[in-house]
């Protein structure tokens, strides 16, 4: 009985099907459908302005057509979990769908974007690895080190130029979509990667020795230097630990 009305109040409160609540509603000098009502438009509101908190950048991109995507992915995908930080990792998604015409073709990669700095924020802290740990790794085993990324670390690839899209400056098609996300000492930041820096971290990811990673990354971009890459990945505390391959 009770698991009936729960599920019916959450059809109510969702999807504004208010039948088979109000049956179990006792009268009151409010109508029962109309109490539903209030509680359905607090319900949306609320979640409509956590998405717009955790999609900033997207939710002013669309303007006055917010509200109405943000009710609908409500709708098609309400919470699972009673907490609302985690609120919205399928928004993404649901925008490659409901956005079709091309004047918004960045949106849903710009709302990934967004949703990976909501990850680097909340993910675990570690220490950044220190480039003089790897003294201690024998000269002919450099090949097989394995690097491990930080918890914090997210990367989103596109086609679009989503740093200066986040920025709101003029988009440069000559710059990379391939964006890096991370959280050092206690601020997010985010960095361009080049086509052989997103394959380099992407290959790292997957626990490939650094001799595969560095191939993988110099066919995919011919221009990629792998001391250079370490360098600014090291200042950035884009690794946090590493392990040698096996012999």
């Amino acid at each position: 009985m009770l698991h009936d009305l729960q599920a019916a109040f959450r059809s109510a409160v969702l999807l504004g099907d208010a039948a088979a609540a109000c049956s179990g509603l006792v009268s009151d000098r409010v109508a029962a459908d109309r109490r539903l009502a209030i509680h359905r438009h607090n319900v949306l509101v609320s979640l409509t302005e956590a998405l717009r908190a955790t999609f900033p950048v997207a939710a002013d991109r669309l303007g006055e057509r917010f509200p109405a995507l943000a009710q609908a992915f409500v709708e098609a995908a309400p919470p699972r979990r009673p907490q609302l930080l985690a609120y919205g990792d399928g928004f993404p998604a649901f925008l490659a769908i409901a956005l079709s015409d091309s004047d918004n073709a960045a949106l849903p990669d710009l709302a990934r974007l967004e949703w990976a700095r909501v990850e680097a924020c909340f993910a675990a802290d570690a220490e950044p690895l220190r480039p003089d740990r790897l003294a201690a790794v024998p000269p002919d085993r450099g090949s097989d080190i394995c690097f491990r990324l930080h918890p914090t670390v997210r990367m989103v690839a596109s086609p679009h130029p989503l740093l200066t899209l986040w920025a709101g400056t003029a988009p440069d098609t000559a710059a990379t979509g391939a964006v890096l996300v991370l959280r050092s000492g206690g601020a997010l930041e985010m960095a361009a990667l080049s086509t052989g820096e997103f394959a380099f971290l992407r290959m790292v990811r997957a626990g490939t020795t650094l001799d595969v990673a560095a191939a993988t990354a110099a066919a995919a971009d011919p221009g990629f230097a792998l001391q250079a890459v370490l360098a600014a990945q090291f200042a950035r505390g884009t690794f946090c630990g590493f392990s040698l391959h096996p012999a």
